[in-house]
């Protein structure tokens, strides 16, 4: 946390006009011609280097492109610190993941369902981590209830990164000297297919649950409690659909894509969400700014 605290202690910086040019498309695009080629890399690279830099860079290639593309619209941080926010974001969802590895669910087995270690516990865990994160920002860096939305977004994107990179890992290690049926694709388009997969769901989810609840705790108690009831449910319920349809579905390409636009279904309740609390955050700002005008 303490080089996001670093920069957040030389005060807010507003990015670049929303007028200038966006380098999110660009940093696609290269990034995304250099994703294939060490896709075709990894077919004759030998080396578990070259797999595990396509995977890493499939992984962190969507949520650090949408992160710069909201550095671009005046959070009142910069985007610097929006980027090491993601880092941090990413440091949180490994702590949490070590946490619950088989230590925990093993330990709690006896005492609560597996459903609930394997979705309810991440969940909470999740959610406690990022509020107790821009809490602990906005005290050193003054935040806003708008700002609040953009710190938390950056916090979501890290977890998207970090659970997009485990994605492809499991798939990686999953196909790797398995006889697929005749009828598959060959094995480097389903682990491509995967990757493509995290990329398309990686704004909707974590993201969201982040900006949310960036919002939320600038607000007021209130307002974070209800959040949070809605955070909850909308991770349950995507996490429920992502598991749900996989497990019917299958693994083929054609499933893959299936999968993702059922999750992304169940991700849009909470995209509308994030729509009235940008518009109520505003307006929470607004009505601050024009009291301490009135000052």
């Amino acid at each position: 946390m303490s080089t996001v605290e670093a920069g957040a202690r030389r005060g807010p910086v507003a990015g670049p006009p929303s007028s200038h040019r966006s380098l999110a498309g660009p940093l696609l695009l290269a990034a995304a011609v250099l994703w294939l080629y060490l896709g075709f890399a990894s077919l004759w690279s030998t080396g578990a280097v070259v797999p595990v830099a396509w995977a890493l860079l499939g992984a962190y290639l969507v949520p650090t492109a949408l992160v710069i593309e909201l550095g671009r619209r005046r959070p009142g941080v910069s985007g610097v610190v929006l980027l090491r926010t993601l880092l941090l974001g990413s440091l949180l969802a490994a702590v949490t993941t070590a946490t619950l590895g088989d230590g925990v669910p093993r330990l709690l087995g006896s005492l609560i369902p597996a459903w609930a270690t394997g979705l309810l516990l991440p969940a909470v865990i999740e959610i406690a981590a990022i509020a107790l994160t821009v809490r602990a920002l906005g005290r050193r860096m003054d935040l806003t209830a708008r700002s609040g939305l953009f710190v938390g977004a950056a916090l979501g994107a890290g977890y998207a990164a970090f659970a997009a990179l485990g994605g492809i890992l499991r798939a990686i290690s999953a196909l790797t000297g398995v006889p697929l049926p005749a009828a598959a694709p060959p094995t480097a388009l389903l682990e491509g297919a995967v990757t493509i997969q995290q990329a398309l769901l990686g704004p909707l989810g974590h993201p969201v649950w982040g900006a949310l609840l960036g919002a939320a705790v600038m607000t007021s108690r209130g307002a974070l409690t209800r959040v949070i009831a809605v955070v909850l449910a909308s991770q349950l319920l995507v996490a429920a659909a992502f598991t749900i349809s996989g497990g019917l579905v299958g693994t083929s390409g054609a499933a893959l894509f299936l999968q993702t636009g059922l999750t992304a279904l169940a991700s849009w309740p909470a995209v509308l969400t994030l729509r009235a609390a940008v518009r109520r955050s505003s307006a929470v700002d607004r009505e601050r700014a024009a009291q301490a005008g009135g000052a």
